[in-house]
């Protein structure tokens, strides 16, 4: 166990259901694709210790939370702690108390694999303490009396902004500046801050780890890492991920979609009932049927396009 240094994720957002932007075909599939992730970080990490910076589960409803309990008590590295997000409070109006007593939060809690923080609380890991930095009701942050002889991170999740480019789930300027930040909290020697898909990193003082995902067409660039950071600097490891063009938008759904559907169109034009008996007649049947009254179709097409519905149905099996 190393105290020298710590780890820094942000908005893993697990869920048992697929998002869009995903090239995973199940529910399943896409729970081993986050298996696989959260194992990387385990690996990484070791004995050391993980901070996440909030949004580790995408909703805080207790929509089949044992699943997601499970999945972290298999993959968590041994030393965790995480402070919540907007994600983790979903379904229970931003109430922290109540998604500790009736949510995913909570359950994790509950579970031992991971310790929260909650607000006004501090935690020591060596020459560092973390402090929760969040918004307030009023969305203004708080200043915190610290430890100038240690090193002190103000851990939070809010959008904040480098350059004042917005992420891609936002339509207005909603957040910080990440600049403003440093310059109105310098109490802080490093600023963990989530919520922002986007990794980046202001003046060696404030990181925004990046989502562990992606989950947008807009991330087609976006490389998932973890943070390492021995209180000077941060070094990202980046996490052995599938290609990028392998995310799908949901424009990619819809255009699959929109593509069955007129396949399906297609086929009841061939005939998959006979007209006199009222059953079914065999596919390929319909095919020569709907061709030969097509005189102007090229002799090769229908075998083609057999072909092609043979290695689609292969498929489906």
């Amino acid at each position: 166990m190393n105290k020298e240094f710590i780890y820094i994720v942000s908005d893993q957002h697990i869920t048992v259901t697929k998002p869009v932007a995903r090239k995973e075909k199940t529910d399943e599939e896409w729970l081993l694709a986050q298996k696989d992730i959260l194992l990387q970080v385990k690996a990484i990490v070791g004995k050391d210790l993980l901070l996440n910076c909030g949004d580790l589960i995408d909703t805080g409803k207790p929509y089949r939370s044992q699943t997601i309990v499970n999945l972290l008590v298999d993959t968590a590295p041994v030393n965790m702690v995480m402070l919540h997000g907007n994600h983790e409070l979903y379904g229970f109006a931003q109430d922290v108390t109540r998604a500790m007593k009736e949510g995913t939060l909570g359950n994790l809690t509950r579970s031992k694999k991971l310790q929260y923080l909650a607000d006004d609380t501090e935690f020591n890991w060596g020459k560092f303490t973390i402090y929760p930095f969040n918004f307030k009701a009023n969305k203004t942050i708080e200043h915190r009396e610290v430890d100038p002889t240690r090193v002190n991170i103000a851990a939070g999740h809010f959008l904040s902004y480098d350059a004042n480019e917005l992420p891609f789930y936002v339509k207005e300027d909603k957040g910080w500046l990440a600049k403003d930040i440093i310059e109105e909290f310098p109490e802080f020697d490093l600023f963990a801050i989530g919520d922002n898909h986007a990794s980046f990193v202001v003046q060696d003082k404030y990181l925004s780890p990046g989502s562990m995902t992606r989950r947008h067409s807009s991330q087609m660039k976006h490389k998932p890492c973890i943070w390492k950071y021995d209180g000077e600097t941060l070094e990202p490891i980046y996490l052995d991920v599938s290609d990028a063009e392998e995310v799908l938008s949901r424009e990619h759904n819809d255009a699959a979609k929109d593509k069955k559907e007129r396949s399906e169109d297609f086929m009841s034009s061939v005939g998959s009932l006979n007209a006199e008996t009222n059953k079914p007649v065999d596919i390929k049947e319909g095919f020569k049927d709907y061709f030969n009254s097509d005189k102007e179709t090229r002799a090769n097409v229908p075998e083609m396009i057999w072909d092609l519905v043979g290695r689609v149905e292969e498929n489906r099996v």
